[in-house]
């Protein structure tokens, strides 16, 4: 979130520390500073609020309340402005068909002037990366900046009939403000009027009742949402706005009014001659403040520290939060916006922060349990080395798939809209992509395995899955038999008979799977203290290339005297850098002459090779076996 330092310092009468000083303040608080940067006469603090704090730390107010709490400076609230309210002005018509709108407080206002923001507004706004629109809909902008809470304005002569907060129907359809053509589902929450959608609830208005230059009288909407039905909309439909931020987090529904109050004195200020209404106040079920009590014996026991009596009172105070001490126990007042703080232990974490971390002390807690192994982590590393040392490759799959029995609601691509039901598919595709890439990696059969999930109608399963590949031209073992093999050793090594692994499923061509706790149910209890000796070896990253591979082949006879290793000298001294990988693939003898093949494979780290290129070093390569009198065959 961008903050504005120049606003912050309109909550106080005392002058804030300085910003850099400030930032670092939060950032060993509470909120981490990602940066500063000056604009105009304004510095901006760029801070990143964590979904803990995100329900009173997305506004400048939420902001300035840390920064009171940290520094012990008095942090001024501005009072409800007091709104002359013509009661002759109707109240807006509203029907709250859904319980996702937990609130819904609105106005209307008469006679307005559309027109360019104050001054002070359009700078504020700006600093802060936000665009100017008009004077109403800064207005709205502005205050949800402020305190956190978003709001909206329509205009009201281009409502038809009353408004309603309901579920759209399905395939109903809207254009958003920023022209977006938006189909719907009953999924979705709307405001809308006898006509049709107005706006996604706490996400965005529409273009059907947007105020304009033409606009003069307008209804002004301070709603809360459940951050559920936002969420999900907002995913759905992929949307995200400053609003839908606030309200998917969760906000108080205490702000509403205050917010339509603020908004209203700013839209008065900028229009002297508009008339605002009464307001309407739709909440069914208010919300309550939470009252906690705790001791603060238990809170210094949590930390670990003596934190004084009078020091952790005035903590809480500076808070904001109402403290009555009844002995040893404190009874605490939450105030609303506070929807981070429930139980105990919420207490103790901000006692704790604003104390200072670094006043805790490092202490290991007391181990009165002796630790067991368990028995499927065990035999998941155990039977993970043994497929190694076996020749096979772990790898890690996706388990959302692009076909499948049961769809995921909220799915984050079209190819990964289903769970899967079963590792081969996933294992097959694998062994196809690196096949390709067989040459470059020096195999002659690609050999992968996984421990992951899968999911049944009844649950789900952790699987463990084999398969395996020939490279293209590999006329050697063929998959199923080396699969074959695997499993039997495996069996071996664990000290089970070869049908141990008869429950595998057998998939498409070389690959199987069988679920783990099948075969664990056969296994004795692993061993409770296993002495384990390893020698660190240092583990160096060595870069890959992101460009395609050329592979070619040359074969040669030679005399009988003449080794293969002679011959790869030769090899790799004529083909140059862009070798990468050089092995031999056939080898026989006729008479007294030796026929050795070889593959070489070529690559660049910083661009893609052509065919002209390679043809142009295997021209050389074959110069220089000719010239040692060896036969390219």
């Amino acid at each position: 979130m961008l903050v504005s330092y120049k606003w912050l310092q309109t909550y106080f009468d005392t002058s804030l520390p300085e910003p850099e000083k400030l930032g670092e303040l939060l950032t060993m608080r509470v909120l981490e500073l990602d940066g500063l940067e000056q604009k105009q006469k304004d510095t901006v603090l760029d801070i990143k609020v964590l979904a803990d704090r995100a329900h009173y730390c997305l506004s400048h107010r939420g902001v300035a309340g840390e920064a009171a709490a940290i520094t012990g400076l008095v942090r001024n609230i501005p009072e409800k402005p007091n709104v002359d309210v013509q009661e002759s002005i109707d109240k807006p018509l509203v029907n709250v068909l859904d319980e996702e709108c937990g609130r819904y407080v609105a106005r209307r206002i008469e006679g307005v002037t559309v027109g360019r923001s104050s001054a002070r507004i359009v700078e504020s706004l700006e600093t802060l990366g936000q665009r100017s629109i008009n004077n109403i809909v800064d207005a709205t902008n502005f205050v949800m900046l402020d305190m956190g809470q978003p709001l909206h304005a329509f205009d009201a002569d281009k409502l038809v009939g009353g408004i309603t907060v309901r579920k759209a129907r399905d395939g109903e359809r809207m254009t958003t403000l920023d022209g977006k053509d938006v189909v719907l589902d009953s999924s979705v929450l709307l405001i809308a009027d006898d006509e049709g959608p107005l706006a996604i609830a706490g996400i965005k208005g529409g273009t059907r009742a947007q105020v304009d230059e033409s606009t003069k009288n307008i209804i002004l909407e301070s709603a809360y949402f459940r951050p559920g039905s936002t969420r999900k909309t907002s995913m759905k439909l992929g949307i995200r706005t400053d609003a839908s931020k606030r309200f998917e987090v969760g906000i108080t529904p205490e702000y509403a009014p205050v917010a339509l109050a603020e908004v209203t004195a700013l839209i008065l200020a900028g229009s002297p001659s508009a008339k605002a209404g009464p307001v309407l106040d739709i909440y069914p079920q208010p919300a309550q403040k939470t009252v906690l009590s705790v001791d603060l014996s238990d809170i210094n026991k949590r930390l670990g520290i003596e934190v004084p009596r009078e020091e952790a009172v005035a903590i809480l105070k500076r808070l904001g939060i109402e403290v009555e001490e009844k002995g040893n126990e404190l009874v605490l007042t939450i105030p609303y916006e506070r929807l981070d703080l429930a139980i105990p232990e919420d207490i103790a974490e901000e006692v704790g922060r604003l104390y200072g971390y670094e006043k805790l002390e490092n202490q290991l807690p007391p181990s009165g349990v002796t630790s067991t192994i368990d028995k499927r982590n065990y035999y998941t590393e155990k039977i993970k080395d043994i497929l190694a040392g076996l020749g096979f490759y772990e790898v890690y799959l996706y388990s959302l798939v692009a076909e499948g029995d049961f769809e995921i609601e909220l799915p984050l691509a079209e190819d990964k809209k289903f769970l899967r039901t079963s590792l081969v598919p996933g294992i097959s595709r694998a062994l196809k992509f690196n096949a390709n890439n067989a040459p470059l990696l020096g195999l002659d059969q690609i050999k992968l395995f996984e421990f992951g999930k899968v999911f049944p109608k009844d649950g789900e399963v952790l699987m463990l899955g084999l398969g395996v590949e020939n490279a293209p031209g590999y006329k050697g073992g063929k998959p199923q038999e080396e699969i074959r093999k695997a499993m039997e050793k495996l069996a071996e090594a664990l000290g089970l008979p070869s049908s141990a692994l008869s429950q595998a499923q057998t998939g498409e061509g070389g690959i199987v799977e069988w679920p783990l706790d099948a075969l664990l149910e056969k296994l004795p209890e692993p061993p409770q203290a296993t002495p384990r000796y390893e020698i660190n070896r240092a583990v160096r990253f060595q870069k890959f290339s992101p460009y395609p591979f050329i592979a070619r082949d040359i074969a040669m006879w030679v005399d009988e005297g003449v080794s293969a290793s002679d011959i790869e000298t030769v090899l790799k001294a004529t083909a140059g850098d862009l070798l990468v990988r050089l092995s031999l693939f056939d080898e026989y003898k006729k008479d007294a002459r030796i026929s050795y093949a070889f593959r070489l494979v070529f690559q660049s780290m910083d661009r893609t090779l052509t065919n002209e290129e390679i043809n142009a070093v295997m021209t050389q390569v074959t110069q220089a076996v000719t010239a040692k009198n060896w036969e390219v065959r």
